[in-house]
C-alpha cells in the first residue's frame, strides 16, 4: 500500500464525514418566539441565603486589588466609564436565550 493510496483513502473518508455532518446539521426545528424580556443593564439577583460572604457581591477584582465597597469603582468600556459601579450587591443577571420544544 503507498503513501498516496493511503492518503487519498484518509481524504475520502474525511470528506464523506464532513458531507454527513452537513447533511445532518440542515435538519428544520419548529420553533415559536413566544415573547421578549428586557432587563436593565445593572440587573442582578440575591445570593442565597446558605452562600459564602465572599459569593454575595460580584466584580471585586475588576482592579488590580480586590475591592470589598460596594459601588466604589466606576465600571469601564474601552476606557469610558460605563455609569454601573462596581462591585454590585449580588450576582449578575445573565441574558440567555431560552425555548420550549
Amino acid at each position: 500500500m503507498t503513501f498516496r493510496y493511503r492518503f487519498s483513502t484518509l481524504a475520502l473518508a474525511i470528506g464523506l464525514a464532513t458531507a454527513s455532518s452537513i447533511t445532518l446539521a440542515q435538519t428544520e426545528v419548529p420553533a415559536v418566539l413566544e415573547g421578549h424580556a428586557i432587563l436593565p443593564a445593572n440587573s442582578s439577583i440575591a445570593a442565597p441565603d446558605n452562600a459564602p460572604e465572599d459569593l454575595k457581591s460580584a466584580g471585586k477584582y475588576t482592579t488590580r486589588k480586590r475591592v470589598e465597597k460596594p459601588a466604589s469603582v466606576m465600571g469601564k468600556s474601552n476606557d469610558r466609564e460605563t455609569g454601573i459601579s462596581l462591585p454590585i450587591s449580588g450576582q449578575p443577571c445573565r441574558a440567555t436565550p431560552a425555548s420550549r420544544l
